[in-house]
């Protein structure tokens, strides 16, 4: 009965992205850094309540104050089942974190407002903390930091040692981490392991080396006249089934996102060539239910793309990353699958993997929103799909460059020139007076496209008769290659890892990519 905007203002919590966790992991093991997740307990009722809320008491119990016999009291503090509970915690977390009642005064990051930072300005060491309402995963190089955040969590939320450990398990996430190798290992086994025993008919599906093939897709509606008991199974659970498939490839399983996004088209009305597809999917899951993705310091799978890329073209070796010398912290691809024949539609599939020390911190598999008129003007949108992801990441980066030992940059350069440019783009405007003094400097990204056509046009300011009718937010590339945020480059196709998330592959291009963005086996 809690009415918007009296009784409550906000009915969630944030909660940090996926791809801004991954990117503090890609950080830990880069740097060989222990990971520590602390688990507040009775989460909702540490917070204060705002609002005025009055809740009538369940029979039986009663308040007693000066004789008199009370049934309906004034809630102080958040529980489970109100709409604002979510959200007062988060305000109570950051009061904790921002304002300094842990003892340490985090800086909440823009990017990001679940991520927190923490930098000692006399040595340098510094502390991270990522949260997902009640979770917080810890790292950092300052131990006196992290232990005084720990006893402060212990005296405001009672976060016992049950509570704080070493990395094991987040989100429903299995992870193995070894801080003195530099080497994790995160998986979903026990999601595939559920899926299996809540859908026990899904047991007689058939593996299968691939999750989707192009077969899957030109079943004829007729089909549906010759479904088993097994296919008129998932016909009734198809929901289910794509629901606990979507968890897994969006938080570790990039194996299975294009597939994913294939299978989820016929959520409300699945049809014989989404059972097909599905049962494939399932199939490949059956097969792979141990497959890892994992994040290395050294010998990365990565590593092995990104050395392909700089032989065949000499121009880009400069993305190699076995000097050490951290260059390149990110790296992005993009593609994309121009009008599927058998897409009703015939709408594109933008695709695109973005690596953060040569690990996989960020897929995207997505039909686009208009119908491209050629392969070219599908890769212009693709492109800009991944751009949009890939400045954001790298802003993410710059907040916490302490962590990444970038190179400050100031606003009063002795020459002008790039560093100059780079700064007015930055924060806008050409008063030096205006902008901050320093910032942790990130040189422009790479992303890669193997369409040559498109990688000139967003490289070309003219406009061509060809892609004028484009809307402009597709040219705002343009607008991030000025700025000095990224640079577009062209590579060969078959070693653009984007196309993964684009089309159906051949066994031999499947396992060849899947091994690249670090998808292997226990």
């Amino acid at each position: 009965m809690q009415r918007l905007g009296f009784d409550f203002f906000s009915a969630f919590s944030p909660m940090a992205t996926l791809t801004a966790v991954r990117v503090l992991f890609a950080v830990a093991v880069h740097y060989n850094l222990e990971v520590d997740h602390a688990d507040i307990p009775q989460t909702f009722p540490n917070a204060k309540l705002s609002e005025g809320v009055w809740m009538q008491l369940p029979p039986g119990i009663s308040v007693v104050k000066d004789g008199r016999q009370y049934k309906i009291v004034k809630l102080l503090r958040a529980l489970y089942g109100l709409r604002q509970s979510p959200q007062a915690f988060n305000k109570e977390l950051v009061r904790f974190l921002v304002g300094g009642e842990s003892g340490i005064k985090f800086t909440q990051a823009s990017a990001d407002t679940c991520l927190y930072h923490y930098v000692n300005p006399e040595t340098k060491k510094f502390v991270l903390i990522a949260s997902e309402v009640d979770d917080l995963i810890i790292t950092g190089t300052d131990k006196e930091a992290i232990a005084k955040l720990r006893a402060g969590l212990v005296k405001r939320f009672k976060v016992d040692d049950t509570k704080w450990e070493s990395l094991s398990s987040f989100l429903g996430i299995n992870i193995i981490y070894n801080h003195r190798i530099g080497r994790m290992e995160l998986d979903v086994e026990q999601k595939v392991n559920k899926l299996f025993d809540d859908h026990k008919l899904l047991i007689n599906v058939r593996s299968s080396d691939v999750p989707i093939s192009d077969a899957n897709l030109e079943v004829p509606e007729s089909a549906a006249a010759d479904y088993n008991a097994t296919d008129k199974y998932m016909v009734q659970h198809y929901a289910s089934i794509v629901g606990a498939c979507i968890y897994m490839s969006v938080t570790v399983r990039s194996d299975i996102c294009y597939a994913v996004g294939k299978c989820s088209r016929g959520m409300h009305n699945p049809q014989p060539c989404h059972v097909a597809m599905l049962k494939h999917l399932v199939g490949y899951l059956k097969k792979t239910k141990s497959y890892k993705l994992i994040y290395q310091r050294n010998g990365n799978a990565s590593d092995n793309l990104f050395s392909d890329i700089s032989k065949s073209d000499g121009a880009l070796s400069f993305i190699a990353t076995s000097d050490g010398s951290n260059v390149n912290a990110l790296i992005g691809l993009s593609d994309a699958n121009f009008a599927n024949i058998n897409d009703d539609k015939r709408k594109s599939i933008s695709g695109y993997a973005f690596f953060v020390f040569g690990c996989c911190v960020c897929w995207r598999s997505k039909m686009q929103t208009i119908t491209a008129g050629s392969t070219h003007e599908a890769e212009l949108i693709a492109i800009a799909l991944a751009a949009n992801e890939g400045v954001w990441i790298r802003k993410l980066l710059i907040e916490i460059g302490f962590a990444l030992n970038l190179p400050m940059v100031t606003n009063r350069p002795e020459h002008k020139g790039e560093k100059e440019r780079y700064f007015l783009e930055e924060f806008g405007g050409d008063d030096e007076d205006s902008a901050p003094t320093e910032k942790y400097h990130l040189k422009p990204f790479p992303l890669f496209s193997d369409n040559l056509g498109s990688v000139q046009t967003v490289n070309n300011p003219d406009t061509s008769w060809r892609t004028r009718h484009l809307d402009v937010k597709y040219f705002k590339v343009r607008d991030y290659i000025r700025e000095l945020k990224l640079i577009v480059s062209h590579i060969g196709t078959k070693n653009n890892v984007a196309d993964f998330f684009t089309k159906a592959l051949t066994w031999a291009h499947f396992n060849k990519f899947r091994t690249y963005l670090g998808i292997s086996p226990a």
